[in-house]
């Protein structure tokens, strides 16, 4: 195998061959060459290993144009032999994978919301509200697994501070979300398992809207018209929860139904029968409708592919209750702006309400029309105490709701005709 010492000058001026292949071997370093073709030039080695001959390709002549370069990478892998290492061995080694991206709390958080809150929870909307909200902003680019037990402290400490009771809702979440991601090997462990929620914060809400708030609401709904309308006016009539009247459905109203009253004669009685699978305690739930209702539902205008009474779309209940309550507490302060100005006192200011508080509203307002506690109790749909009442007395009293119901109707009705402020 002859050999040439190998110079820059002589590469620079060599030519590739129309056909066929030349290699040149290096007097300088023994084993190193350069192999040309029609295609251009490759570096390489040739050196036995194990008893046996082999070639090594350093790289191509287009990327290593300088002569000592190459000969540098040479003496490297020839270097490498004799430690006994095969660079075509090594060569064929395939990389270690990278490491993976590590799992930020965000990231954490959405895989929480996808993989288990949504298939799991009804109010994941929540969930994920109070992670987004309050725990990504602060944590939400660093690394899961080095979130602190001292981290979970300062931060609801200063969420307490902030949100009072509202912390607890968001402390729950976050325990939930890091628990998941413990038992799922996501993070070796849940750094907020003993963080203990604060009850001193939970206080049992008492608002209860006076006759002339509820007026108030009554007219905002109106002033705001749409869906929002009928679907307030119902809170307030029905005394329901939010969820179960946004979601109701046309075919949840049995418009046939026939009452028996204990007389023996027959009346109409409109029902809304909810399955257990919409209410909160997953029972299933009866409410007979007073006429005040009935008109109000005959008031909708209905969709002939509309499923659902409340709706924007027809195949989908209405949602977004936050807006909904924004639109409807800036109508109120309108309307008392105007009322003020018409008769010179000081505007009506409503103390902070929620929906909710429209059912204990009604709730509380039958109660001072003499309504039985336990015939308010069914129409909220609570669970029944005892195992007499909860197991053996099965029935929907029925009439006793109507009575109930249409009691409180016409004080509402009464209460929104004034022209003058009522109080309670």
């Amino acid at each position: 195998m002859a050999s040439t010492k190998l110079t820059q000058l002589a590469i620079d001026k060599l030519k590739p061959p129309e056909t066929g292949r030349i290699e040149l071997h290096d007097k300088v370093l023994p084993g190193f060459g350069l192999r040309l073709g029609p295609g251009g030039g490759v570096w390489f080695i040739l050196y036995r290993h194990d008893g046996k001959q082999r070639r090594f390709t350093i790289g191509p002549l287009a990327e290593i144009d300088k002569l000592e370069e190459a000969r540098a990478r040479a003496r490297k892998l020839f270097d490498d032999l004799g430690r006994g290492i095969d660079p075509a061995a090594a060569r064929d080694v395939p990389p270690p994978a990278p490491a993976p991206e590590p799992l930020t709390v965000r990231g954490l958080v959405e895989e929480f919301i996808t993989r288990y809150a949504k298939p799991k929870n009804r109010s994941w909307k929540t969930t994920e509200r109070n992670l987004q909200l309050h725990v990504v902003p602060t944590w939400g680019e660093r690394r899961a697994d080095g979130i602190t037990r001292a981290d979970g402290l300062k931060l609801f400490d200063e969420l307490r501070t902030k949100m009072g009771p509202g912390s607890n809702r968001v402390l729950a979440a976050a325990k939930k979300c890091f628990a998941w991601a413990a038992e799922n090997d996501l993070i070796p462990v849940n750094p907020l398992t003993s963080l203990r929620q604060r009850r001193e914060l939970e206080t049992v809400r008492e608002r209860v809207l006076s006759d002339a708030e509820m007026r108030m609401v009554w007219r905002a709904a109106d002033a705001v018209g749409g869906v929002t309308s009928g679907y307030i006016k119902l809170l307030v009539l029905l005394g329901q929860r939010r969820g179960e009247i946004a979601g109701l459905r046309w075919a949840d109203i049995d418009a046939d139904y026939k009452l028996l009253q204990r007389g023996g004669s027959t009346v109409d009685c409109p029902l809304i029968r909810l399955p257990g699978s919409r209410t909160k305690n997953k029972r299933g739930h009866t409410i007979p409708l007073p006429a005040h209702v009935c008109e109000l539902l005959d008031a909708i205008p209905r969709a002939e592919d509309a499923s659902y009474i409340f709706t924007t779309r027809g195949d989908a209940a209405i949602s977004g209750f936050s807006k909904l309550k924004s639109a409807l507490d800036a109508k109120i302060a309108e309307l008392a702006r105007k009322d003020a100005e018409e008769t010179g006192a000081k505007p009506m200011a409503l103390a902070a309400w929620n929906l909710h508080d429209l059912r204990r509203t009604a709730a509380s307002g039958m109660d001072r029309l003499g309504v039985p506690e336990s015939v308010i109790s069914d129409l909220l749909n609570h669970s029944a105490k005892g195992i007499t009442r909860g197991v053996y007395i099965q029935r929907d009293r029925i009439e006793e709701k109507l009575a109930a119901l249409t009691a409180w109707a016409d004080h509402v009705a009464k209460t929104v005709a004034r022209n003058d402020e009522v109080t309670s």
